[in-house]
């Protein structure tokens, strides 16, 4: 089985987990949590700060906590994401408006965004409020899906003219750039994902960065039952959202890696879209100008086809695909924050198949995926699209 996306173990992970083991510390005192932070901020920027969480999910909570929001208040998120993307809003007491996103990055829609402002909000004493429900507009969440940045730069300056907080959700595109800026670091506050199937692991884990130190250093403190160290006494009702120095150092193991890592990435994606292009078919790509680390590579197709069909053949016969996420409005539980329809994330949702991306894979492996996917494609159940 060719698998969609697996660890890349290559570098000190095995040395650092001995030392952490050797040492004794194996919690979230470690030094391995301190090295990960400073690598990560200074990796960000100048001004850049960094705190370690138990997982990505753990620090948009953070970021939506540290950064100010409050019970009732609207965080406008796209339409397509994983859940984690959205439930730190519910949780703590937000309530998510989801909007459409754009054709090339599948990121937020700057327009539909735009749109929203001007035609369902009013401005009132430097504050965004919405009509319908007259709830102030606390800021927004982009998201840069499978490492492909979305239009971070027209996001940040209509947030920065509405007096809208950013958050960065850039769990999936650790290593990519927007010119000369990583991305991560146009937000007030962004986070990074170190789950199992991620670019850059540590089997799980998180981080949030902000160059407000406020943020961070109150975002540590929270993580930590809201203690501001471990002999103080707790200054509100906290949270246990650490990382462990054994997750920790294995991060950092694979982010001394990252150079290497990315740069096999962006070779599979260059191989996929040859043989891809061989075959008629087309990846997701973004824009030119930015430099993707390409956590998955997508394949997209302009013929529609049975995709839930065309995943368990694929799997039949040894390779792994995943879908789309499914649109937020599109589903039970999450319909209701909908602000209209999302068409663009609805055609992606019925057009965009991921394909294996692991980092170890040979270019023989992704050959024998296109292979296999051009035969997958002919068998008539694929052909057969749902209603």
């Amino acid at each position: 089985m060719i698998r969609l996306s697996e660890p890349t173990l290559l570098g000190r992970e095995m040395q650092y987990l001995e030392e952490c083991i050797q040492s004794g510390w194996v919690s979230a005192e470690g030094g391995f949590v301190r090295r990960l932070e400073e690598e990560l901020a200074s990796y960000h920027g100048r001004g850049m700060l960094a705190t370690a969480t138990s997982s990505g999910t753990a620090a948009l909570q953070l970021a939506l906590l540290t950064m100010g929001l409050r019970p009732g208040e609207l965080v406008v998120v796209p339409a397509l994401s994983f859940l984690a993307t959205v439930n730190p809003v519910i949780h703590m007491g937000g309530e998510p408006v989801i909007l459409d996103v754009e054709p090339d990055s599948l990121g937020l829609s700057p327009e539909a965004l735009l749109d929203y402002i001007r035609r369902d909000t009013i401005q009132r004493g430097g504050a965004v409020f919405d009509r319908t429900t007259g709830r102030r507009v606390f800021g927004v969440i982009a998201v840069h899906i499978y490492g492909i940045p979305c239009r971070i730069e027209e996001l940040r300056s209509i947030t920065r003219d509405y007096g809208l907080v950013l958050i960065e959700d850039n769990a999936e595109a650790l290593g990519a750039t927007v010119g000369t800026t990583p991305t991560g670091g146009f937000g007030d506050a962004s986070i990074i994902s170190f789950n199992g199937n991620k670019a850059i692991t540590g089997g799980g884990g998180g981080m949030l960065l902000s160059r407000h130190t406020g943020v961070v250093t109150d975002a540590a403190c929270w993580a930590n039952h809201c203690r501001p160290s471990s002999a103080s006494e707790p200054e509100d009702y906290g949270f246990n959202l650490r990382m462990s120095n054994l997750q920790a150092a294995v991060a950092l193991a694979q982010f001394e890696q990252r150079d290497r890592i990315f740069a096999t990435r962006r070779q599979h994606h260059a191989h996929y879209r040859l043989k891809l292009e061989q075959q008629g078919l087309r990846l997701l790509e973004g824009y030119q100008q930015d430099n993707a680390s390409y956590w998955l590579h997508a394949v997209i197709f302009d013929q529609l086809v049975n995709l839930d069909a065309l995943r368990n053949e694929l799997e039949r016969r040894g390779v792994q695909s995943r879908r789309m996420f499914r649109p937020f409005h599109r589903t039970q539980i999450y319909s209701r924050f909908s602000r209209g329809e999302c068409p663009i994330a609805d055609h992606a949702y019925q057009s965009v198949l991921a394909l294996p991306s692991s980092s170890h894979l040979k270019l023989a492996d992704l050959d024998a995926v296109c292979d296999t996917l051009k035969g997958a494609l002919e068998t008539a159940e694929v052909q057969k699209v749902s209603a």
